[in-house]
């Protein structure tokens, strides 16, 4: 079951997979989910989707490291979500 996504979602280094990406507009936001804030879904800020991989509503845009050490930690970020160790801590 997808949670609400209203707080920082955060796997245990507290960096999501979005952050190493060039389209990434901060609060929430990027590219491919624009608007109002924390419009990029869950499964993703919390890694438990890659989002090299096509999500609902992206519209084709998907994860685009800014260098190589972005595409490194954003393998990481997805791997320690697979195992499990996702922390959520809510709040706006």
């Amino acid at each position: 079951m997808e949670r609400e996504n209203t707080g920082e979602i955060l796997d245990e280094s507290g960096l999501s997979q979005c952050l190493f990406c060039t389209r990434w507009t901060g609060r929430g936001t990027c590219e491919a989910y624009p608007g109002e804030p924390f419009k990029v879904p869950v499964v993703i800020l919390a890694n438990k989707h890659d989002h090299r991989d096509a999500y609902p509503g992206d519209g084709g845009l998907l994860f685009s490291p800014a260098n190589r050490e972005s595409a490194i930690k954003q393998d990481k970020a997805v791997e320690r979500a697979r195992v499990g160790s996702i922390t959520f801590r809510g709040g706006k």
